[in-house]
């Protein structure tokens, strides 16, 4: 059963290759990407021109959030500040910049090539701010580690998954002092995608949780157990929660149907 799923998977992907891409991209794209080639390449996903490399999973991240709707379950209205926490390549912090054209979005990844990309990506956004750093409980400086999965699965969090060091060290930030930063009230959309670094953010929440009026998180309990069941206490006071894929979304008020 496990091999027909990778099976399915894997024409799913090779269909939305040869539907979203030019031929050429198309051809271009697989025939590195099959080979293990990893080369930079350009190419257009709708009306979206992005960078990505093969032979990772930054095209699988890229249709994800421009061709799926990762993350078009979102109902949060009247959105001014929205903070992108595991940026990766961009391609989330490209859907929001669409989807809420009035928004700044404040987009953080710690890893010094996705940050490169993630620079290239949003370069024609000027509403998108990109800041190399890791959302964390505390300031200071944190070092990336690597848990073997690629450019998408880099962590802050020690983890038994952690297989060696990345030799990078970048800023910590908190929620509270990005809205102390771009002197916010508030953070109407905080997207947390950060490989475990989600745990140590719901056990101490109460400095920033009630600035936040949504919460939208991919839940990582195989890197850092017990993130689920602090994600649920920390956000009891948010009666709107459901779930979209692998993202949790919870609000602080209804939204406009």
């Amino acid at each position: 059963m496990s091999f027909l799923k990778s099976l399915r998977r894997r024409a799913r992907f090779a269909y939305k290759v040869f539907h979203h891409l030019t031929f050429a991209q198309a051809v271009h794209f697989s025939w590195n990407h099959v080979r293990g080639n990893k080369i930079l390449i350009q190419i257009q996903i709708n009306s979206f021109s992005i960078r990505i490399r093969t032979a990772t999973p930054d095209l699988g991240i890229a249709f994800s959030s421009l061709v799926d709707g990762e993350y078009s379950a979102i109902k949060t209205n009247s959105v001014k500040l929205i903070v992108d926490a595991g940026a990766n390549i961009g391609s989330s912090s490209l859907y929001f910049a669409q989807r809420f054209p009035g928004a700044r979005i404040i987009a953080i990844e710690p890893e010094a090539e996705n940050f490169q990309l993630l620079c290239h990506n949003v370069s024609q956004w000027p509403q998108i701010q990109p800041i190399r750093a890791a959302l964390a409980i505390k300031p200071g400086k944190c070092e990336l580690m690597d848990r073997g999965t690629g450019p998408w699965g880099y962590t802050i969090t020690q983890s038994d998954q952690v297989i060696g060091r990345m030799n990078q060290k970048v800023d910590c930030l908190t929620v509270q002092s990005i809205i102390d930063q771009f002197e916010s009230k508030e953070i109407d959309i905080l997207k947390l995608d950060i490989e475990g670094g989600e745990l140590d953010l719901f056990l101490n929440p109460d400095e920033w949780i009630d600035r936040v009026r949504s919460i939208v998180v991919e839940l990582h309990d195989r890197i850092a157990p017990g993130c689920s069941n602090a994600f649920e206490s920390a956000t009891r006071d948010f009666p709107m929660r459901f779930r979209s894929g692998e993202k949790q979304i919870v609000y602080r008020e209804n939204w406009n149907q």
